[in-house]
């Protein structure tokens, strides 16, 4: 337990960067759950059962060590300033001294006072430095980690496409940028055909295996600016920003081809996959979950279609759909 030697614990800001300093001589990198395990143990402070942080969670103690680090900008500023004022303090009584010197002797003796003063402000400058350099360097470490763990959360882990929870925010992004730019914008939601099957049959390291080879095709079969998400499961979404209805069919069918013609390896067999898909064109003030949800009934309709087809969603009647810029 870090304690004073009044049996006091530290600021907060004393702890976080004792802590931070053990993460750096062991090595590790500074997650929000290796820092705050870091804080709780430095401070004494217990972790609960199943918990690897303190109270708050892994944000709040990230939050806690880029206050810890600011803190330390602010400290080591401040020393260096007090530094500079003291020479500059220092510096102005013994050139004021040395204007009235009598004799070769004190005017040795203010010379002396004066190197000290200097070689003080130096040490003070080569000191903050090294604080301010190592700072930044814990600055870069905990922006790396932040990014890491950024991207990690709208990551499917298995895929590597975009996660539903970034998906929900790549719509709400895409949708305002078409309203503003009265650009069309389509989904389709894609959807493994007798995908259990392949499960069943092969095992659920085929499944998997699956879903990472339509992920990998499907990315080379679709322009630039469409984005694939694993929607759950072994369905994906794909947004297609600019295109239209007849635009964003072609497109995904042109992909259902593509999928169907090239089967993959596990172990001596090659297993061909084929999905069934709905897609659905933004009409005016609908919301994303709208949006989504007529895409959803258009893959149903496919399925009950027999499958291994592309189905067009329904358009509200009382929908009227204005002109738009459509790119193909």
């Amino acid at each position: 337990m870090f304690e004073t030697q009044t049996g006091r614990l530290p600021d907060p800001v004393e702890i976080a960067r004792v802590a931070l300093r053990n993460l750096t001589d062991r090595g590790l990198p500074p997650t929000p759950e290796n820092y705050a395990r870091e804080y709780c143990v430095v401070a004494g402070l217990p972790l609960a059962a199943g918990q690897t942080a303190a109270e708050g969670g892994p944000d709040a103690a990230m939050l806690r060590l880029m206050e810890c680090l600011v803190a330390q900008v602010g400290e080591t500023s401040a020393g260096l300033a007090t530094g500079v004022d003291r020479f500059h303090d220092d510096t102005g009584t013994l050139l004021a001294d040395a204007g009235t010197v009598p004799t070769g002797e004190k005017f040795v003796s203010l010379l002396q006072a004066f190197t000290r003063s200097t070689s003080s402000l130096r040490e003070t400058v080569d000191t903050s430095r090294e604080e301010l350099r190592e700072i930044r360097w814990q600055l870069d470490q905990v922006t790396s980690e932040l990014q890491r763990t950024q991207e990690q959360a709208r990551t499917d882990p298995l895929t590597g496409l975009s996660n539903r929870r970034y998906l929900n925010e790549l719509l709400v992004r895409d949708i305002a940028r078409a309203r503003r730019t009265r650009e069309s914008y389509s989904v389709a939601i894609l959807d493994i055909d007798h995908f259990k099957r392949v499960n069943d049959r092969y095992g659920h390291a085929a499944g998997d295996q699956a879903l990472v080879h339509l992920a990998f095709v499907a990315k080379s079969g679709v322009r630039e600016t469409d984005v694939i998400c694993r929607y759950g499961g072994e369905e994906f979404i794909v947004l297609l920003p600019g295109a239209g209805a007849a635009g964003a069919h072609f497109v995904v069918d042109r992909l259902r081809m593509l999928i169907e013609k090239t089967p993959f390896v596990h172990g001596s067999e090659k297993i061909t996959i084929r999905f069934s898909a709905g897609v659905a064109e933004l009409q005016p003030d609908e919301e994303a979950a709208q949006l989504v949800e007529r895409a959803d009934q258009a893959l149903y309709q496919a399925k009950r279609g027999g499958r291994n087809r592309v189905n067009m969603a329904i358009v509200p009647a009382a929908v009227a759909q204005p002109a738009r810029k459509t790119m193909l």
